[in-house]
């Protein structure tokens, strides 16, 4: 007797978030908004340029990352050491 086979296929859809020109080094989560997150992106891998900050948020149908806010530096940015909101 044979016995059937169930395949079940799961998608899943991951929401991005791109930063052009730029590339990320450390990402952060608040403790206290599940739904918050901060960004340190360098430009040219950290060996020229400046860095950017990007505070983001998920939207509530969890499909997309909004951007909240992003701070300029002159500098790479490399780590995101606290994140309050």
């Amino acid at each position: 007797m044979d016995t059937p086979f169930v395949i079940t296929v799961y998608t899943l859809s991951m929401p991005t978030f791109l930063t052009p020109g730029r590339h990320g080094y450390s990402v952060r989560f608040s403790r206290t908004r599940p739904d918050a997150l901060a960004v340190a992106t360098s430009q040219y891998y950290g060996l020229a340029g400046g860095g950017t900050l990007f505070f983001l948020e998920l939207a509530p149908d969890g499909t997309t990352i909004v951007e909240m806010q992003k701070l300029e530096w002159t500098d790479g940015l490399f780590d995101v050491v606290r994140f309050l909101s």
